[in-house]
């Protein structure tokens, strides 16, 4: 498959760095996009060199994958421009960017990588838009503690937000 990968979490800017290998790049980042209201996709990184995808019986060379960064080290401001735009808005820039990457490098999936917490507009409007939103907790009392709040934080912004397609996946347990 065709794979976008977008780095939502434009603070820790993780899977950016991972997937470039802290190299400069020369594209536009999600904080520009968003920025600027612009949100027809110029141009992705292909990213495929940097990851390795592993099957039972062998390794799959033949899919790409791309990549929308974060933010670059010295981006400005990244939370200041999101404040500026309603929740609304921000859904439909951010649709129309994945819909612009789609078409553009014809992608079967996309994934979204947010920051670690809900009270961010970028992760909010991502666990609204996919059909799947997947939320990575740590198997302890204060993580399932705030679990509970999560649809809640989601509804803060999008007050029509459906629990039906979260999932939590517990990382970090210990067998007994």
């Amino acid at each position: 498959p065709k794979v976008l990968i977008i780095d939502f979490d434009v603070s820790a800017r993780g899977t950016t760095i991972f997937r470039t290998k802290g190299n400069p790049f020369h594209c536009k980042t999600l904080h520009d996009y968003i920025a600027t209201r612009s949100a027809i996709v110029e141009e992705a990184i292909d990213v495929t060199e940097t990851m390795e995808i592993r099957s039972k019986s062998h390794v799959n060379r033949e899919g790409l994958i791309y990549l929308i960064p974060s933010a670059t080290p010295d981006a400005r401001e990244t939370f200041r421009a999101i404040a500026l735009i309603e929740p609304d808005e921000l859904l439909n820039i951010i649709q129309t960017l994945i819909d612009s990457a789609i078409k553009k490098y014809n992608i079967n999936c996309v994934l979204i990588d947010c920051g670690p917490t809900l009270n961010d507009p970028y992760t909010a409007a991502a666990a609204h838009i996919a059909d799947q939103a997947l939320i990575i907790a740590q198997n302890e009392p204060t993580c399932r503690e705030a679990l509970k709040n999560y649809t809640s934080k989601i509804k803060e912004f999008y007050p029509d937000f459906s629990i039906i397609k979260m999932r939590i996946v517990l990382n970090k347990v210990r067998a007994f």
